[in-house]
């Protein structure tokens, strides 16, 4: 879902053309359109103004990027570097993704892969500041600091982290169920008492 959750992608297969990337955008589209140059593609993310969507291109094992509206896609992770899945798209000029040997971080626009080591799920949550990243590790919510390269424990039971707009950190209890606690985006830290949604 983009940002402003008027848009939709997904990764699907139209009768027997081979898998791409879908988009419909809900307050114009009937349905969803293939948007040309996703052939293969996996794992979509919208950039945080909606405009470009990251992918993972299976046939060449690359990390791509296209515009929503058309266009050509740039290479953002070529062949060989490292095995991109999951991308996720934190702040405009960055992308976090795992990979068989971690998480890693690449500048949007292409450039280094470097890796997070400290960062050891690929169930990731970058904030919209840039920050950091939320991410679940032995059951827990931690969260991984860019700029102090550190980790610290946010919540001790939770996984699938995602950092809500109104505030809140949505997690799935270990013991199941889905929860919400009011998270403090500035300082990191969770500042209420979880509730059961």
């Amino acid at each position: 879902v983009s940002p402003d959750g008027r848009t939709l992608a997904l990764s699907a297969r139209e009768g027997s053309d081979e898998v791409a990337i879908y988009v419909r955008a809900l307050d114009a589209d009937l349905g969803f359109r293939k948007l040309a140059g996703t052939e293969t593609g996996l794992f979509p993310a919208f950039s945080p103004d909606g405009e470009w969507i990251a992918f993972r291109r299976n046939s060449d094992r690359t990390l791509v990027k296209i515009p929503v509206g058309g266009g050509g896609a740039v290479t953002v992770v070529p062949t060989g570097k490292v095995d991109p899945y999951l991308p996720q798209w934190g702040r405009p000029d960055e992308i976090v993704f795992t990979g068989p040997t971690g998480v890693f971080r690449v500048p949007a626009a292409g450039g280094p892969v470097v890796p997070v080591p400290k960062v050891t799920s690929a169930e990731l949550f970058p904030l919209p500041d840039g920050a950091g990243l939320l991410f679940a590790a032995n059951n827990q919510v931690s969260y991984y600091d860019f700029a102090t390269d550190s980790v610290s424990v946010v919540h001790p039971a939770g996984l699938s982290p995602v950092y809500a707009p109104s505030g809140h950190l949505l997690y799935v209890s270990p013991e199941g169920g889905l929860f919400a606690v009011a998270f403090d985006a500035a300082t990191h830290r969770v500042t209420g008492t979880p509730v059961r949604v």
